[in-house]
């Protein structure tokens, strides 16, 4: 029998050194944990405010690109319809610009080089003419 409480023993003074040795262990793995709560806390607060200015601006947006549609309708009244759809139809095939300026013989819309005849010709053309880039197809404005 005192065979028996001696290896009780034994396995009990193994069992405490093992668990010391996983305490110490855990030890740092805790403190891990507490620190990337800290900063998960932290980042969490801050992903709130980025959230907050972002929808703070997206209504600012909002607001100026009503503003600035209204203006275009006000504008676009007084644009001759056929014109005004010519310009639609261009301004939605090149995703956006319907018209560009002319800049020497670079076209601000694609950045590309217009022949020196075709420059010529649009400069030359009479007032109220309509020049179109051979490149991406806007209207030009010289």
């Amino acid at each position: 029998m005192q065979a028996d409480i001696d290896q009780m023993l034994k396995r009990s003074e193994s069992l405490d050194t093992t668990e010391l040795e996983l305490m110490e262990q855990r030890e740092p793995i805790d403190a891990s944990i507490v620190e990337l709560d800290a900063r998960r806390a932290a980042l969490m607060a801050e992903s709130g405010d980025v959230s907050a200015a972002l929808a703070t601006a997206e209504r600012e947006i909002a607001a100026e690109a009503a503003v600035e549609r209204a203006a275009r309708d006000g504008i676009a009244v007084e644009i001759d319809d056929s014109l005004l759809a010519d310009y639609e139809r261009v301004r939605a095939h090149n995703g956006g610009a319907g018209a560009a300026r002319l800049v020497g013989s670079t076209c601000q819309g694609c950045h590309l080089t217009i022949p020196a005849t075709e420059v010529a010709l649009i400069k030359k053309a009479p007032e109220g003419s309509i020049s179109h880039c051979d490149n991406c197809g806007a209207i030009l404005v010289p």
